[in-house]
């Protein structure tokens, strides 16, 4: 650690560190950040600092046991999955307003019966269930 400080110091033209932030405030104060840059908000202090997002060696699989790396996998299929679950559900939901869209169109209601667009409509909605 005393060597990553002083490439720091070294750094910045040999400016002493300040070292009496804590770790947890520190990281309190990157997800205060982290928040302010998400929801895309301009707030004047946070103006002219640069957020860098990175993550822990002790937060990444490589120095996990084996156990702890089969339920990282375990986890991963899962949220695969889930994710592949929302994304049909999602491609579902846009094609279900599309049809919607379509069989409310002046063409549509032209060229096919009340009863017919109704089925269609209805099937839609089962299909969403």
């Amino acid at each position: 650690m005393d060597e990553v400080q002083k490439l720091l110091q070294d750094f910045f033209d040999g400016t002493e560190l300040q070292k009496s932030l804590h770790p947890d405030e520190a990281v309190a104060q990157g997800a205060a950040l982290l928040v302010v840059k998400l929801t895309g908000r301009n707030v004047a202090e946070t103006e002219d600092l640069m957020l860098l997002e990175v993550t822990r060696a002790s937060l990444s699989t490589e120095g996990a046991s084996m156990g702890e790396r089969d339920k990282a996998e375990e986890h991963k299929e899962g949220e695969e999955k889930e994710k592949s679950r929302m994304e049909a559900m999602n491609s579902l939901e846009v094609c279900n307003v599309c049809t919607g869209w379509e069989m409310e169109s002046e063409n549509m209601i032209q060229m096919t019966s009340k009863e017919y667009r109704k089925d269609v409509m209805t099937t839609c909605e089962e299909a969403m269930k």
